[in-house]
């Protein structure tokens, strides 16, 4: 302000000189100002607004306007967490477990090529039939798969084991195609195998089951069947496998099963047989497999198995009135399970038998030595 003072004060006194010039008057020497009477001139009257002053960093960094800062809620919503464990397991690939394989040890690989049958003889569970039983009519001359006397066959065994009381009888009297009844096969217009095994059969085997001329298996083992053996499954020419094991069959077994030259398996073990083993038996020259354990079967081993130059497997265990000795024929047989424990058969005390007997992996005698 001081400045300003003096400038108005100096133009004051300029207006003032000017107006003495106007005036008029004797011109005068002009007046000399003594140095201390010089004073420094003032100001000029028009001061210029200053521009602030600007430092090189303030010149080289120019200020910025601020840019308005958005707002955010006060609470920010967590994204959810994830597990990477959980995420791999759950959504890449699910988690396998690998079942380790049963250690297989020496002991428990059996030595035997062909394992005997170990059956547990269990009566089979009762199954509710009605009080009166009415058969289905049936009529094969309506049939056309299978021939009319294999179709009679059919029904007769349908029959006689109360096929009504079957716990499997799909398609039994109810078709007019016996190939497609359950347990029934058919090849080239013929049955070539029946199994009906643990289907809960009972009653008797029909004799005209002879008349399956073409059968080559026939499967009723497991089941409440009595009542004797046919003679007439002798006629089965073609059979490889004959199962009548685990039943209640009774009475001998009949010579006429030593025409089936192509059998190769024959099962009659847990029964309630009698008599002796038949010397027919030793012409069923193709079989491996005998088993007639757990019956009631007396006398001597026939000498005529030792024709059975394909026997692999003999199970007479579990006969107590079987008696004697073992026949030297069975010297020509390549055994690998021979069974006659719970007999009264004995081996002969000689050292080539002995040393036969040596060669069988699957042996279980009785200990008994001839004299």
């Amino acid at each position: 302000m001081i400045p300003v003072r003096r400038s108005l004060r100096l133009l004051f006194v300029l207006l003032l000189a000017g107006l003495a010039g106007c005036l008029p008057q004797q011109l005068e020497p002009a007046a000399v100002i003594p140095p201390a009477a010089t004073a420094t001139l003032p100001a000029p009257l028009v001061t210029f607004m200053s521009l602030p002053t600007m430092t090189a960093t303030e010149l080289s960094s120019p200020t910025i306007m601020p840019q308005p800062t958005p707002t955010l809620p006060a609470t920010p919503t967590p994204l959810p967490t994830v597990s990477p464990t959980a995420a791999v397991t759950s959504t890449l690939m699910p988690t396998a477990t690998v079942t380790a394989l049963p250690t297989v040890t020496a002991a428990a690989v059996s030595p035997t090529p062909f394992p005997l049958p170990t059956f547990t003889p269990e009566t089979p569970a009762p199954t509710a039939v009605p009080a009166e039983i009415t058969p289905l009519p049936y009529n094969c001359y309506d049939v056309s798969a299978v021939p009319l006397l294999e179709c009679q066959a059919l029904l007769d065994l349908y029959l006689a084991a109360n096929g009504w009381g079957w716990q499997r009888a799909d398609g039994w009297l109810v078709t007019n195609d016996p190939c497609a009844w359950y347990g029934i096969t058919c090849a080239d217009g013929y049955v070539v195998s029946v199994d009906l095994s643990n289907n809960q059969l009972t009653g008797i085997i029909p004799s005209t089951i002879g008349n399956l001329t073409q059968l080559t298996f026939l499967g009723l083992n497991v089941n409440s069947l009595s009542g004797f053996i046919p003679p007439e499954l002798g006629n089965l020419a073609r059979l490889n496998y004959l199962y009548l094991s685990v039943n209640q069959l009774q009475g001998p077994i009949p010579p006429q099963l030593g025409q089936l030259r192509e059998l190769r398996a024959l099962w009659l073990g847990y029964n309630q047989l009698t008599g002796a083993l038949p010397p027919e038996m030793g012409q069923m020259t193709q079989l491996f497999q005998l088993f007639v354990s757990d019956n009631q079967l007396s006398g001597p081993l026939p000498a005529e198995l030792g024709n059975l130059l394909s026997l692999l497997e003999l199970s007479v265990a579990e006969n107590p009135a079987m008696m004697g000795a073992l026949p030297a024929s069975l010297l020509a047989l390549h055994l690998a399970t021979l069974q006659y424990q719970g007999t009264g058969l004995c081996a002969p005390g000689d050292a080539d038998f002995q040393a036969w007997l040596a060669t069988i992996g699957g042996l279980l005698d009785n200990g008994l030595v001839c004299p």
